[in-house]
This record gives C-alpha cells, sequence and structure tokens, in this order.
C-alpha cells in the first residue's frame, strides 16, 4: 500500500516544494522534536527534508528523528497520519529545552574553579569545558605557529563565503626530537566543523592538535594535516542564539529565495546529487547550483589534491557513534579496499568503545545510516583513490544530540583518541610488514657476493 502511494504521489513533492519557502530561519518557541520508526516513514520524511518541511536530526534506514517548526506541525502529522504512521513527540518545546541546556552549563561552567581562558592575548590550550568561538580557534592556532615553529605549520586554504580564513594545521613528524624517519612518510587529513550545528566536531580535532604535539610515539611516523573548522561562517551563525543553534549549511544566499545555505558534504564532485540531497535551496540538505559551487567545498578540495602519498581521511561529524566507510550513494558496489576498510574501522571503534564502554559500531555508510551523494569520504575515495576514507559520527546516540554539554567533550576526545591511536599503530605495522622483505635485500647481496669464494674455498 505504502510502495504505491510514494511511487504515485509526484504531487505530494511538488506541494512539498512549494510550501518550503519558509524555511528560513525562524523562532523556536512551540517547535519539537519527534520520532518515527517504520519503514515507510522512512521514505516520506527524506521527501520533507528534501523540501524543507522538517530538519531530521538523526537517522537510519528505519528510524527518523526530526525536529518541526511549529508553522509545519498541523501539515506533517495530517501527511503523516494520512499514511498511518504515528509519531512519538520527543522533545515538547524545542526552546525551552535550549533554555534548560544553557542554564545546566552556566551553572557547570560557575561550580568549576578551574576554568580555562582563552583571550587575544593567551591561548594555550583548546578549552576543556567550553565550545570554543571561531575567534579563539584561530587565537590558540596563531599561538601554535609562534610556539611551535619546527613542527607546525598554520596556513588558510581559502576564505569563506563571508570572508572568513579556513585554516589548515600541519603538523610534520620532523619536529619530533628523536624522529629517525628517512622514507616518503603517509599523509593523514582530518576536518570538522563541515556542518555548523555539530560543535563537538571542531573541539575533537582542536585537541588532537593538542594531542599530537605532545605525543610523537606514533604521529612522527605520519604527515598530518588538520583542518578542525570547515564551515566558519555557518558555524558562528550557530552560535547567535537559540533560533539559530541548529543550522547546518553555510552562509551562501540563494538568489530567487529567502533561504541561505548549502548543504557542505552534498557539494563535492563525485555522484553529485544522484541520491540523498535536494535541489530545494530551503532543504537543509541543499546540494548547491553545481559541484565545488561553494568557496569551502572548492578550497578543501584543492588543498586534499595537493597533499602527497595521503593514506588515510576522517570526516568528523555528530551524531549517532558510528565510523561509517564508503560508499554512501550505493549499496550495489563495493568500495576499493573494503576488506581493509573494515578491518581498520573494528580496530578504532573496539579501542574507542574500550574507554567507557561505549557502543560506537563500524558501518557501511548507505547501508548502516543512508544513501548520500556528493559527500566528502566519497570523493576522498572515488577521485583521489585514499585507501582509508571514512566519516566518524561522534557522541551522542541521540539524548542530547547536537547540543551535546561541554562536560562530554573530554570523554569525547578521550575515547576518540584511543581509536585514533589504534588505527595509526595498525597502519604502522602494516607498512613494516610490507617493508619487510625488503630489508633482507642488503644480506641477500651479501651473501652472494662470498659465495663464489665460499664455492672455491670448499672446492679444494
Amino acid at each position: 500500500m505504502y510502495q504505491m502511494w510514494f511511487n504515485s504521489a509526484q504531487t505530494w513533492k511538488i506541494l512539498l516544494v512549494a510550501l518550503s519557502c519558509h524555511s528560513h530561519v525562524q523562532g523556536l518557541g512551540g517547535s519539537q522534536v519527534w520520532h518515527v520508526s517504520n519503514d515507510a516513514a522512512a521514505s516520506l520524511v527524506s521527501d520533507f527534508e528534501s523540501a524543507g518541511l522538517l530538519d531530521v536530526l538523526h537517522q537510519s534506514q528505519k528510524n527518523r528523528s526530526f525536529h518541526v517548526h511549529h508553522e509545519h506541525q498541523d501539515r506533517v502529522r495530517r501527511s503523516l497520519s494520512d499514511f498511518g504512521i504515528n509519531i512519538d513527540v520527543l522533545v515538547e518545546d524545542w526552546d525551552k529545552f535550549l533554555m534548560m541546556q544553557e542554564a545546566e552549563s552556566s551553572r557547570n561552567v560557575k561550580a568549576d574553579e578551574e576554568t580555562q581562558t582563552c583571550n587575544r592575548t593567551s591561548c594555550t590550550a583548546p578549552l576543556n569545558d567550553q565550545y570554543m568561538s571561531f575567534k579563539q580557534m584561530e587565537w590558540y592556532l596563531q599561538y601554535l605557529s609562534q610556539t611551535y615553529t619546527e613542527r607546525v605549520n598554520i596556513s588558510s586554504i581559502g576564505k569563506s563565503v563571508e570572508n572568513r580564513d579556513i585554516w589548515l594545521v600541519h603538523l610534520r613528524p620532523e619536529g619530533c626530537a628523536d624522529n629517525t624517519t628517512t622514507h616518503h612518510v603517509k599523509s593523514i587529513w582530518l576536518e570538522g566543523g563541515i556542518h555548523a550545528r555539530e560543535w563537538i566536531s571542531p573541539a575533537v580535532c582542536l585537541h588532537f592538535i593538542h594531542n599530537i604535539l605532545h605525543d610523537c610515539e606514533l604521529t612522527q611516523h605520519f604527515d598530518i594535516y588538520i583542518l578542525p573548522e570547515v564551515n566558519p561562517d555557518g558555524y558562528e551563525y550557530s552560535r547567535l542564539n537559540r533560533s539559530t543553534r541548529l543550522w547546518r549549511k553555510n552562509r551562501s544566499f540563494n538568489e530567487d529565495t529567502k533561504c541561505y545555505g548549502v548543504d557542505l558534504n552534498r557539494n563535492w564532485d563525485f555522484q553529485f546529487g544522484v541520491v540523498g540531497a535536494s535541489a530545494s535551496p530551503c532543504s537543509n540538505i541543499y546540494k548547491g547550483p553545481s559541484a565545488f559551487s561553494e568557496p569551502e567545498t572548492a578550497a578543501l578540495s584543492t588543498a586534499m589534491a595537493k597533499i602527497p602519498n595521503l593514506e588515510l581521511y576522517i570526516a568528523l561529524h555528530s551524531y549517532s557513534q558510528l565510523l561509517m566507510y564508503p560508499w554512501g550513494y550505493t549499496i550495489d558496489e563495493t568500495a576499493p579496499d573494503t576488506d581493509e576498510l573494515r578491518k581498520k574501522c573494528e580496530i578504532f571503534v573496539n579501542n574507542l568503545n574500550a574507554r567507557f564502554d561505549n557502543n560506537f559500531s563500524c558501518e557501511n555508510s548507505a547501508a548502516g545510516l543512508y544513501f548520500v551523494g556528493g559527500a566528502s569520504d566519497d570523493w576522498a575515495k572515488g577521485v583521489l583513490g585514499v585507501k582509508y576514507a571514512y566519516t566518524l559520527e561522534l557522541r551522542d546516540a541521540g539524548n542530547f544530540g547536537f547540543v551535546l554539554p561541554e562536560d562530554q567533550i573530554i570523554p569525547s576526545v578521550q575515547e576518540t583518541w584511543d581509536g585514533f591511536q589504534a588505527m595509526l599503530k595498525s597502519m604502522t605495522e602494516s607498512t613494516s610488514e610490507a617493508a619487510a622483505p625488503s630489508q633482507l635485500n642488503p644480506q641477500l647481496k651479501h651473501f652472494l657476493f662470498v659465495l663464489p669464494v665460499l664455492l672455491l674455498l670448499l672446492s679444494h
């Protein structure tokens, strides 16, 4: 029954797009978070999301949690009811929920007598108890560039829509005192913040920079590139007030609409727009007018293409507690190196879970979450040929979602660092094993050199 409706109801989609012009920023008072769970609901909710009538917060193939503005609730509720789909209301009033979160966060900060500071004159480490502003991130990066000149190189790879710098941090192995590496090292690329509301993502990236600087044991074997904030405009916009807290996209203005923004993780030039993306500028998953239409994705792709020996790519997102590998656009084809991708994925997840007995899992993107075209990890794999390409969905499983409390920053960093270290160790061991036969060559050469002499002596 549901399949018949979905196949024949093109008029629904046309109606939804026509109604989606109202999805520019609105107040959150009275808006709610709903949950549905069945096959039919997943398909219909995806259509609503593409049209901009709701904002999917958490999803799998059969489950959806989504945010609905009060002015769309009756319309969406009636449509779901017409298909026999029941909803569970998870949050009765999103604005009040955020107010409670902010009050709790403020109490926690005041209760901590060792609260850090980060200002223009002193910002020596990422904050443990607060999500940093983009300006504070820049102050920290400036401190690094002035303090760790041998190991750290920081450069702007481009400008955002609103003319903010997109900063790339290069952590070189040469800066480690005991570094004896003489061969061409492999490169690693980590990035965070492509979706504005996922604040834990840049926070973890910034702490990774700090950890790598102070731990050369494993990281000296790699060239590591970290881009902590891909979408600085969207990030700052999401910090303005509660009504903008769930902003996802960048801040491009879409002509002929009242709507801003492109989903930067639908804007990459690999399977662009084939699935899981919207052509409606008011949708949260709007793919943009063309691949790499946005200055942020254009800058990233250009910089990534210049990285030599790029072996590992991880895009940090939230939330869902998943480490995912390509492909995201299909389950009918298997990505190259899938067996190795899966093995390294399991190593990462098992070590991550060990610290807090957490429940992260390892999944193929399309099979485990949802179909998406034009995503960064598929581009890294499909265009650049990066052997290990992943998307990491950080904490949590949905209790707080995108508004993860600040007291979870450090646990998130710790568990993710455990997984990352284990993955690097596995990569180092794989490289050593692959190089082992060549290490015997000098001995073999020596043996072949003295063999005629030995044979001559034996003949006498």
